[in-house]
């Protein structure tokens, strides 16, 4: 067997204040719970694969993934380090949450405008070493307008939202490069003592006592011609 199948639990967060987080038990596609969802790692698996398993009364079951992996390596070669997990993600998750899908939350009637995953996937620590394949956490935000229908409108004010964001975070990008490649101030100049400093400096005291004493002598000698006056 060549094929890997591992699993991952989507967290869903809303942009309705009164409905930050959807629970997965209140969210169910033919009675089947959303905690795992099963994939397949290294074989890459087209949109209407997917489509024909959501029809299934067991969906993206391990058995099913099971099955289109068996019948895949019949005819295909299966290359056991290739990595199809963020393509398989992003694929189930565009098929169980297309935009203009209609949820009812606390009794009210949503609408699926967009949906944004980060691409990012940490394994939960009690499933990293199972053989049975290893549970992927995953955080996925929906954009969800109240009503029943959605217009052109509300489309194209999400996409805004969506280019604000994006120049927002390549701003900071560029701001934190630039940081990074401004060069560092130079380091300031140590001044090295003189050598032979303190000698003139001497030299220049005994220079001063030298002019000291004349100037007394030659004072104390004119005191002398006074008095011989």
């Amino acid at each position: 067997m060549s094929y890997i199948i591992n699993y991952f639990h989507p967290k869903l967060e809303t942009n309705i204040e009164s409905i930050p987080e959807i629970n997965l038990e209140n969210f169910k596609i033919n009675n089947n719970s959303l905690e795992k969802i099963a994939f397949l790692k290294n074989i890459k698996i087209p949109k209407k694969d997917i489509k024909n398993m959501l029809t299934k009364q067991t969906l993206f079951s391990k058995f099913n993934m099971r099955e289109y992996a068996e019948n895949y390596e019949k005819s295909n070669i299966i290359n056991k380090d290739d990595d199809y997990t963020i393509d398989n993600i992003q694929t189930i998750l565009d098929i169980i949450f297309p935009v203009g899908k209609n949820l009812i939350l606390n009794k009210k009637n949503y609408v699926i405008l967009r949906i944004n995953w980060n691409q990012k996937y940490k394994p939960q620590d009690k499933y990293k070493n199972e053989s049975n394949g290893i549970v992927y956490n995953i955080t996925l935000r929906i954009d969800l307008k109240a009503g029943d229908k959605y217009t052109i409108k509300d489309r194209i004010n999400v996409s805004c939202e969506d280019r604000y964001t994006t120049i927002q975070e390549d701003m900071r990008e560029l701001f934190k490069r630039k940081k990074k490649m401004q060069p560092s101030a130079p380091a300031l100049p140590v001044a090295k003592p003189v050598k032979g400093g303190k000698k003139k400096r001497r030299k220049t005291i005994r220079r001063r006592k030298k002019q000291t004493k004349k100037k007394s002598k030659k004072h104390h000698h004119k005191k002398t011609k006074k008095y011989r006056k």
